[in-house]
């Protein structure tokens, strides 16, 4: 009888708390549905990649995607924490959120410039880049969706169910056309 007491009070308590802080969990399960695509993709993609190209044009691939990963770290330049902090203090202020968004879009987009002026340069004088200057071009690409998408304006504001829906229908994109082109 005890038991049976104390389990009613418990999933009483954590029913409570889960419908108190619902928006919490939803959050959660839209950002573990991200994680969880984001790490099955390569299991997927990856051996057909290596079958495809070769391992020396796979790791040509990766280096590239590594040297611009840095340009993706300048180009936020803890932006992505900051201003989810300053969208989410003022997110019911529609002035505040304008002048927050239009600022953040605006120094991603002339780190973005300089990054690619940058990009340009090492091209330029390093005989390596040179060589392989398309494929450093193109994995540059992946740095447009760092200033077009405003991740952190989402997760200011709490709807990450927006944040899923473009991330999952993106990786997917990004997996389909590796086996298509």
């Amino acid at each position: 009888m005890v038991h049976i007491v104390y389990y009613y009070f418990m999933t009483n308590w954590i029913t409570n708390r889960i419908k108190s802080n619902i928006t919490i969990v939803k959050n959660a399960g839209y950002l573990s549905v991200i994680e969880v695509i984001r790490l099955a993709m390569p299991f997927i993609a990856i051996p057909y990649i290596i079958s495809t190209v070769g391992s020396s044009n796979y790791g040509l691939a990766v280096f590239s995607q590594t040297i611009i990963s840095y340009f993706t770290i300048f180009i936020n330049w803890g932006l992505d924490v900051s201003a989810v902090k300053d969208v989410s203090v003022n997110r019911n202020d529609k002035n505040a959120l304008n002048s927050i968004v239009s600022c953040v879009l605006g120094i991603k987009l002339i780190l973005f410039f300089i990054s690619f002026i940058i990009l340009l340069l090492c091209i330029w004088l390093v005989p390596f880049m040179r060589e392989h200057y398309l494929l450093f071009l193109f994995a540059f690409i992946t740095c447009i969706s760092e200033v077009l998408f405003p991740v952190w304006f989402y997760q200011g504001i709490e709807k990450m169910k927006y944040l899923t829906l473009v991330r999952a229908s993106s990786i997917l994109f990004y997996a389909c056309s590796i086996f298509i082109f």
